[in-house]
């Protein structure tokens, strides 16, 4: 099964959606599981990886074009 990663903009949702919560508390209320995630706090972001492509996901959750988990 091909697994869909995601880029979790910790500046956008902060500055532009006031979120206050820690990236995977904010994806857990929302109802989003993810099978891995990793910070990147030089980029000030997270990268999440998932089983599928979520449907209609927050603007500062960016699908990738690329794989950033390598299998």
């Amino acid at each position: 099964m091909a697994m869909i990663d995601y880029r979790y903009d910790l500046i956008k949702a902060d500055i532009d959606y006031h979120i206050k919560e820690h990236p995977q508390t904010d994806l857990t209320k929302k109802g989003l599981k993810w099978e891995r995630c990793e910070p990147c706090p030089i980029a000030d972001c997270w990268f999440f990886e998932f089983k599928k492509e979520i449907i209609n996901p927050p603007p500062y959750l960016e699908k990738l074009n690329t794989k950033f988990f390598k299998d």
